[in-house]
């Protein structure tokens, strides 16, 4: 993808480099619990080491360093159809019926055939019951969505041109049955067209960033009280698109993402970013590995998760590969299965376990001490898996 290549031409389908399949081996219902603790004596501990960016030293993380432990799952059910590049939101007003912490909202995403789509569906993680309950203004993926003052609210993406329109779901839907499907509301604008952007919410202000008006990246990192108005708190020192975002206190952190221009356009970065809204300043922390784009960030108990991703040098053990399936060569970007953890105390990832099914572009949402991940795709392809992350008992004080 050279400079001028848009968000626009990668929807709703990406190159040939990303085609999805299920991991070898991966039933429904299997659990994987990954412990992240102390290394017995004599054992061997995995390194994995940072590139520092200007004047930071090299990190050097080993598995002592962040004791977590986490449970991976396929659920027993999947979706009724494959969907990926989706904004996933936990419902704060479930259906009648339905068990309390079970209920999640989906709005739009790339289905069938690389389709965007406009349904607004409630999904009961216990069950897999989806139910259409309402539909956005347009068909719409690679958007991104958040809580504002206690409204779902959907901001930007492509249809497959990037828009700026900013809508949140009609107040009933989710919380009744009906026969009736009424459309979104328009709430207002973001200042430009914006697709491929995250967003992560601190206290009551909520913060887009990352993100493409279709052939440029925006820079802007972008905070809303209420959805309608917009105020540039810092810009990225490195514009990207389908980056995993993730606050911690009140600073924002950005883990990899896409470059649409400069030397690595096209291709996932390896930068970790800092956004600090309150000096109004950005600059870049810390390397990952690997090239990554279109992770997933979650808090499970106070600690950050890094889920999953596109990636330029994933290990053969936790991707899935277009290579063969597609012709294409061994260079391609895979699709990473990686868990990793970030210490942000000193900016530092440790990996953390590995997803049943490797995936990217996955709508992610959290409920209590568990990140649902519904679909995503790898090679471009959307999935029906719906997987989930907890983080175990024993590590969730």
């Amino acid at each position: 993808m050279g400079t001028n290549s848009s968000i626009a031409r990668r929807l709703p389908g990406r190159d040939a480099r990303h085609a999805t399949h299920r991991a070898r081996g991966v039933g429904r219902g299997i659990v994987v619990v990954v412990v992240i603790a102390a290394v017995a004596a004599g054992a061997a501990v995995a390194v994995v080491k940072l590139r520092a960016s200007h004047n930071q030293r090299p990190a050097t993380v080993t598995s002592t360093t962040l004791p977590a432990s986490v449970t991976t799952a396929v659920a027993p059910w999947t979706l009724r159809a494959p969907i990926a590049s989706e904004v996933v939101l936990t419902l704060t007003a479930p259906a009648p019926g339905a068990s309390a912490g079970t209920m999640l909202e989906v709005f739009g995403g790339s289905t069938t055939g690389n389709q965007p789509a406009s349904g607004i569906f409630t999904l009961d993680v216990s069950t897999g019951t989806l139910v259409h309950v309402a539909n956005l203004t347009t068909v719409l993926a690679e958007a991104t969505g958040a809580f504002v003052g206690g409204q779902a609210v959907i901001f930007g993406g492509a249809t497959p041109t990037p828009i700026a329109t900013v809508q949140a779901p009609p107040s009933s839907a989710g919380a009744t049955r009906s026969s009736t499907v009424a459309t979104a509301t328009v709430l207002g604008s973001l200042p430009q067209p914006r697709a491929g952007a995250s967003a992560t919410t601190v206290g009551t202000t909520t913060y887009i960033v990352g993100g493409a008006d279709g052939t440029t990246p925006d820079p802007d990192v972008l905070a809303t009280t209420d959805g309608k108005s917009f105020s540039v708190v810092s810009a990225l020192p490195v514009p990207v698109v389908d980056p995993a975002v993730a606050a911690v206190g009140t600073k924002l952190f950005v883990f990899g993402g896409q470059a649409l221009s400069g030397a690595d356009a096209g291709q996932p970065v390896t930068t970790v970013q800092m956004v600090d809204p309150a000096k109004h300043r950005a600059r870049v922390v810390g390397r990952m590995p690997s090239g990554l784009e279109g992770a997933a960030a979650v808090t499970l108990g106070g600690r950050v998760f890094v889920l999953g991703g596109d990636t330029s040098g994933a290990s053969p053990s936790s991707v899935t590969s277009a290579a063969g399936a597609s012709g294409s060569s061994a260079s391609a970007a895979q699709t990473s299965g990686t868990i990793w953890a970030f210490d942000s105390s000193h900016n530092r990832l440790v990996t953390a376990g590995t997803l049943q099914t490797p995936v990217a572009r996955a709508g992610v949402a959290v409920v209590g001490s568990t990140a649902w991940i519904v679909g995503g795709s790898a090679s471009g392809r959307p999935s029906a898996v719906v997987q989930s992350v907890t983080l175990s008992p024993t590590h969730a004080g």
